[in-house]
């Protein structure tokens, strides 16, 4: 199992080559771990479903804006975010920059049926909030 690291911003042939191979295998994964830091200090992971088609410089995620990750990403927004492929030796480190939008049309866009057991109210429902991820950087195990 080899590691794989990369400064997401080089726009290098070689690290345009690893997001397509990344996007690959990021939009075969149901959902992700999102981790973050309390007020007080304190690491939280959270699993959120993954919205996410490809994987560029940013990553999507729903959430209820209630979520106690909407207020932990407001006041500190540097996240990780764990990917692991089903059923293979694949996982996937992305750390970066979070910030909590209230985007009516992005949710609708990123919206598809496989998420709607995740949220009660589905789709429409208000409090609904999108957590950008601008990716600073990966790390890759396969």
């Amino acid at each position: 199992m080899g590691v794989t690291l990369t400064p997401w911003a080089n726009p290098d042939a070689d690290s345009r080559a690893l997001r397509g191979h990344l996007a690959g295998i990021v939009r075969t994964i149901p959902a992700a771990l999102i981790t973050t830091v309390d007020s007080t200090g304190v690491i939280h992971t959270r699993l959120l479903p993954n919205t996410n088609s490809d994987c560029d410089r940013e990553l999507y995620f729903l959430a209820p804006g209630d979520m106690p990750i909407v207020s932990e990403v407001r006041k500190r927004p540097d996240v990780l975010v764990t990917f692991s492929a089903p059923g293979s030796d694949r996982f996937i480190v992305v750390n970066g920059t979070a910030r909590v939008e209230r985007d009516l049309e992005l949710v609708e866009r990123l919206w598809h049926p496989a998420i709607a057991s995740w949220f009660q109210a589905g789709e429409d429902e208000a409090a609904l909030s999108v957590i950008k991820v601008v990716v600073d950087g990966v790390e890759v195990w396969d």
